[in-house]
């Protein structure tokens, strides 16, 4: 979804049934708000990704964009949003039956702030959603674009990418393994669950969700429609009857 979803890349899209997610996010009517994330998957799938990428290949899964949770430190993240005038509100990692479980909940005072801070904290993830103001006094929602790459940035790109022309120089075993290991986490694809809520401040005037629910704007992925749903840009324009943020024109 153009990743808007601040902390997660369209890999988990690709990965299926690999992954659960709900993001929920409320904005209030001075700009800033709450962001909460649930992200589970299976310990079988977690080994499964990590064996991937130790025998070098992606079998055709997006592996090295993946936000590895584990590498995800409660205290650094609680520094990464005090320099973000953010407020980590909730962390709690979990594990029940084959599952594991991360929780993280955030207040934000603007949408900026969230943005840099979760994006730090990830390592990879989304440039995040961004607040326009339109002529007429409304309010847009969108993802924002991500910036353009550094020089370095693709002078590391070009230098990666020997590597990651995949499995031609991999030997048979190798290529079996990989080709097992996919077959194991698109067996799972059904199971897929993703929820993305947006609540804006205002009265909702258009959008591009397939539901409104209790003023929310929701969006919901399963096996038969992640295809479409990755290329989709979501976009919400709400009231500005009442409100004075702080935000760009929208062009």
């Amino acid at each position: 979804m153009r990743r808007i979803l601040f902390l997660l890349p369209l890999a988990l899209l690709a990965l299926g049934g690999c992954v659960q997610v709900e993001v929920v996010t409320q904005m209030d009517r001075n700009g800033g708000g709450t962001y909460a994330v649930t992200y589970s998957m299976s310990t079988e799938v977690k080994n499964a990704l990590a064996e991937m990428s130790e025998l070098g290949g992606g079998g055709g899964m997006p592996t090295q964009d993946m936000p590895d949770m584990d590498e995800i430190d409660e205290g650094e993240l609680r520094r990464i949003c005090k320099e973000n005038d953010v407020e980590l509100t909730e962390f709690e990692r979990s594990g029940k039956d084959g599952v594991e479980t991360v929780k993280m909940a955030f207040a934000f005072k603007d949408l900026d702030g969230l943005n840099a801070a979760v994006s730090s904290a990830m390592g990879k993830g989304g440039s995040g959603i961004a607040l326009y103001r339109t002529a007429e006094g409304d309010y847009v929602l969108k993802g924002a674009q991500d910036p353009e790459p550094t020089e370095a940035e693709m002078e590391e790109a070009a230098m990666e990418q020997p590597a990651a022309a995949g499995m031609e120089s991999m030997d048979m075993e190798k290529i079996g393994r990989i080709t097992e290991l996919s077959g194991k986490l698109m067996a799972s694809i059904g199971e897929m669950d993703v929820v993305f809520r947006i609540t804006p401040p205002g009265e909702i005037l258009s959008h591009n969700a397939p539901a409104v629910e209790d003023g929310a704007c929701v969006w919901r992925i399963n096996a038969q429609n992640m295809m479409q749903a990755s290329d989709l840009d979501p976009e919400i324009i709400f009231s500005g009857k009442g409100l004075d943020l702080e935000a760009p024109a929208w062009k």
